[in-house]
């Protein structure tokens, strides 16, 4: 796909190997935290992600760009809860293998922007069973 400058092929990588899995909270000092899962995106795919981002910025598109350390793929979002140590343990239950992904499209929704992932059924598989993990 091509959108004014954005580059015609888009990134694979593979998920295990320089990406991690979190369970991110939000910055919140409440008894309960705003979780999600999700894989930290790092090596040659948040550098085409940043690249992307850039090509934006020359396009003249206005907007928080998401830093760096922040790019991720959220596989699961579990909204407020107070024991995130239960969500790490049900995390470590689920057995993991390593899988390319792939971006393969672009879009927005309003002014948010994003990157899409290439079906990719092992991404698919695991992400079930994270949303089953007790």
């Amino acid at each position: 796909m091509t959108t004014r400058g954005t580059p015609r092929r888009l990134p694979s990588c593979g998920i295990g190997s320089e990406n991690r899995i979190h369970v991110l909270p939000s910055l919140r000092k409440e008894k309960y935290m705003r979780l999600f899962l999700a894989i930290s995106l790092e090596g040659t795919m948040r550098q085409s992600l940043l690249t992307l981002q850039e090509q934006w910025k020359s396009l003249g598109v206005k907007g928080h760009f998401v830093p760096p350390e922040n790019l991720h793929l959220t596989l699961a979002f579990i909204g407020e809860y107070g024991k995130p140590d239960a969500v790490m343990d049900a995390l470590a239950s689920v057995p993991f293998e390593p899988f390319p992904l792939r971006l393969d499209r672009l879009g927005h929704f309003g002014d948010l922007y994003w990157a899409g992932i290439a079906d990719n059924t092992p991404l698919t598989t695991f992400v079930k069973r994270l949303r089953h993990a007790e």
